[in-house]
């Protein structure tokens, strides 16, 4: 809510995939050491966001499973 209020840019550096899509309109994936940009996904989810009901929508799922994707670990939640 504080971000609509002040209409700042808002830097997040979290490792929580789900609260990265929740939270931002673009999520940056890193490599490792040294540290270079391997991905960039456009999070095109309407406004307010509540995290809770989000985790269950289809969408976060796509964007979440891109993500690791990008990370080359897979999608956990394929198991």
């Amino acid at each position: 809510r504080l971000q609509e209020q002040v209409r700042k840019t808002v830097v997040f550096v979290t490792h929580d995939i789900e609260e990265a899509v929740a939270l931002a309109d673009c999520v940056i994936v890193f490599s490792p050491r040294p540290a270079r940009i391997i991905a960039e996904h456009r999070i095109d989810l309407p406004r307010p966001r509540n995290l809770r009901t989000l985790r269950a929508s289809p969408e976060v799922t796509a964007y979440t499973s891109a993500i690791w994707q990008a990370l080359g670990d897979g999608d956990p939640t394929a198991a």
